[in-house]
Order: C-alpha cells, then structure tokens, then sequence
C-alpha cells in the first residue's frame, strides 16, 4: 500500500530483474512496467540496505571460519615471498624445475603486483 495502488507487483518484478542482470534491468523494467518515480527510488533505497546487510552476513560467516594469523606470521610470508621473487630474478630458468608448490597468499600476491607495477612504470 506505501508503495501506491497496483505498485507492489511491478516493483517487485524490477527487483527480480535487478538481481538477475544488474541495475540496468531494474531500469529498463521499472520503466517497461510504468512504476513511479517515488517507488523506484523506494525499492532502490530498500534493495541496498538488504544486500547491504546480506554480504555483511556473508562476510561475517567468511571471516568467522577463517584462523586468525598474529602479525609475526604475516611478516615471515612477506619475507619469503620477496626472497622467492629475488631467487626467480637472479636465476629465471628455476621457475619449473622446483618440486616445492608453494600456496598463494595475500602477501605474494601483494609482492607480485608490486614488482610488475614497477616494471611498467620502469619499461614504459
């Protein structure tokens, strides 16, 4: 009844759309099916609260099965991932030969995009 007389389907209708293929065919429905310009902001407004508080939840349940790792940890990834990044540079042709996998990390990934970083800024 907020919403205004026969609204409530057509908003709804959008709001499918919207999570189905994005905020362009919550547009392109929304006008499609003629709902106002007040509902659409309203169902705009109550749609990002509710994900909001759905990848909140989401991130929660994430984070609460992850083991927390003390900052000491963080720092020897760091140190090794550099040290695997300077063994690669000073011999290249080791790339394959290592029978070692090591596991991919934030603080590797973090060391690797530094490096290309400056190897584009260098090169170009």
């Amino acid at each position: 009844k907020s919403l205004g007389h026969d609204q409530g389907w057509r908003v709804a209708c959008a709001l499918a759309a919207r999570h189905i293929g994005g905020a362009i065919n919550f547009v392109a429905v929304a006008d499609t099916l003629n709902v106002s310009g007040g509902a659409v902001s309203a169902a705009i407004a109550a749609d990002n609260v509710v994900v909001a508080v759905y990848f909140a939840f989401l991130f929660y349940l994430a984070k609460a099965g992850d083991e927390h790792e003390s900052a000491a940890e963080n720092i020897k990834d760091i140190d090794s991932a550099e040290n695997e990044i300077i063994d690669l540079i000073q011999d290249p042709e080791s790339m394959g030969s290592s029978n070692n996998k090591s596991e991919i990390t934030m603080p590797s990934i973090g060391v690797s995009v530094a490096v290309s970083s400056c190897l584009v800024t260098l090169g170009g």
